[in-house]
């Protein structure tokens, strides 16, 4: 078989090559099968590169509707970003119907001159909003959560029970809801900075369970002035008080033995 390479440096000149064989080179202790896995690998390895590729222009978009902890770069300007325009006004365009990535694949100047989009927007853009290609839902990739910045939690042991009426002064308020709703801040605060995952993180008002709990929390505050008391053991024998699943004490009555 008679093969005609052409040279890339002297175009006008070519060479035969009488005969060509090609040789693949594995390690001998490599079995055929095992051989077959390592270019499963391969296909994998480049259907992920591919994939990643083909994902990164939303890439930018995720960081701006994201608003959140990014590294430096990505902060610096997404928080510009934010203040020049509404991130709401954002959102991306599908390649195949994006007039610049047709000059970033590699296009002769004789297949732009019969490209319509080359010299004209997409049909679409003046069209009202609602008519325009549909957003899809931005998922978070590999190179979005490069850029996110790390956030080292650390819990430190104390001996002594730090309760809630250590954290917030109740002699600052004098009606009991506010101090309730302030409490309910607090404690969404402390459960905010404990979770490194932004899905898990409270937003928005506060929740009416929110507003049970940090009643609750001084409830158990006052209960606990009770059980340091030199009578509490007194106390409880004289009036069934018994502690429940949540550390509240409660106080045995009537009513638990009628046929309600």
């Amino acid at each position: 078989m008679t093969v005609t390479i052409d040279r890339c440096v002297y175009g006008h000149v070519r060479e035969e090559v009488l005969e060509c064989s090609l040789h693949g080179f594995a390690d001998a202790k490599l079995s055929t099968p095992r051989l077959e896995l390592v270019a499963c690998l391969i296909i994998a390895k480049l259907m992920c590169t591919v994939k990643n590729a083909l994902n990164s222009p939303t890439v930018a978009l995720y960081w701006i509707m994201n608003y959140g902890e990014w590294k430096q770069f990505v902060s610096h300007r997404v928080n510009e970003v934010v203040k020049l325009s509404e991130k709401e006004t954002w959102g991306h365009c599908p390649s195949e119907q994006n007039s610049a990535d047709i000059g970033s694949r590699g296009s002769l100047a004789v297949e732009l001159k019969g490209r319509e989009m080359w010299w004209r927007r997409p049909s679409w853009l003046i069209q009202p909003e609602d008519l325009w290609p549909r957003q899809k839902s931005l998922v978070p990739t590999t190179e979005t959560c490069e850029e996110e910045r790390k956030v080292a939690v650390m819990t430190i042991a104390i001996k002594e029970p730090c309760g809630i009426e250590k954290v917030v002064g109740i002699s600052k308020f004098n009606a009991l809801r506010k101090l309730y709703r302030v409490t309910a801040w607090v404690t969404r605060f402390c459960h905010n900075i404990s979770r490194r995952n932004k899905s898990d993180r409270r937003e928005g008002p506060l929740t009416l369970k929110e507003m049970i709990e940090s009643e609750e929390l001084w409830r158990r505050a006052a209960q606990r002035k009770l059980r340091k008391g030199g009578n509490y053991q007194q106390l409880a024998s004289k009036f069934g008080l018994h502690e429940d699943q949540r550390d509240v004490i409660r106080c045995k009555g009537r009513l638990e033995h009628s046929e309600m």
